[in-house]
């Protein structure tokens, strides 16, 4: 389980990098990699389900982040939408009359983390909805700057 409180999200095992060796291009997160990558995650969730635009503008940078979503229509034909005004995605979420309160309801697939900086992260919420989330190492955080989803 992850340690961000009641969102039961189960996360990647833990690293086994000591701090003096070189790390591997792509890896398991670090303690501290993960921690951060868990607080966004964390930030995500929270800010749909309660809704809290604060929340979302921590876990996303919103102005340079995209979303693409790959859903199938009524006839069963998948559709793919993008959206690359993310803080206006951001402002919907946030200000939802009857949020999707099920997202804290989640569980992470895979986290790997790439040279430090960039990390790949597949969660599934809803029971139903699956996304597949790449986040930046920010200076001050990790936060997400794509998001593409698809559902079953």
């Amino acid at each position: 389980m992850l340690g961000f409180g009641a969102l039961g999200c189960v996360s990647a095992p833990a690293s086994t990098t000591r701090p003096d060796e070189p790390k591997a291009p792509v890896a398991a997160p670090t303690s501290e990699e993960r921690a951060g990558i868990e607080a966004a995650i964390a930030d995500y969730l929270h800010g749909i389900a309660e809704p809290d635009r604060a929340r979302l503008e921590r876990a996303f940078v919103s102005e340079h982040a995209t979303m693409v979503r790959a859903v199938r229509d009524g006839s069963g034909v998948i559709e793919v939408s993008t959206f690359k005004d993310m803080g206006a995605v951001l402002d919907e979420w946030g200000a939802r009359e009857d949020p999707p309160r099920g997202a804290v309801d989640s569980e992470i697939l895979s986290i790997e983390v790439i040279d430090g900086r960039l990390a790949l992260v597949s969660l599934r919420y809803w029971n139903t909805v699956y996304d597949a989330l790449i986040l930046a190492r920010l200076e001050d955080r990790w936060a997400i700057v794509a998001k593409a989803y698809t559902d079953q």
